[in-house]
C-alpha cells in the first residue's frame, strides 16, 4: 500500500485593534520568510486609524472586517 503524502498549508490571522505602529513590521517581517504562508488574514476589529491602509499595501493579505 502507498501513502500519499498531504501538502501542509500555513495561514496566518493576525487579530487587530489600532496597530498602525506595528503592523507594517509585522507583515513585512511575513513577506521576508522564505517561506511564504498560503494565506495572511488580518482581522480588523474596528481599528479608528490607519491599519487597514497599512495592511493594504501589502497585496498578500486579506483583510475581514469585524465589529
Amino acid at each position: 500500500m502507498t501513502r500519499r503524502s498531504k501538502k501542509l498549508t500555513v495561514a496566518i490571522i493576525i487579530p487587530v485593534y489600532n496597530e498602525e505602529h506595528r503592523i507594517a513590521a509585522c507583515l513585512s517581517a511575513i513577506a521576508a520568510q522564505t517561506d511564504k504562508p498560503d494565506e495572511v488574514i488580518v482581522v480588523n476589529n474596528n481599528s479608528s486609524d490607519k491599519t487597514v491602509s497599512i495592511a493594504r499595501q501589502f497585496d498578500f493579505v486579506r483583510i475581514v472586517q469585524e465589529q
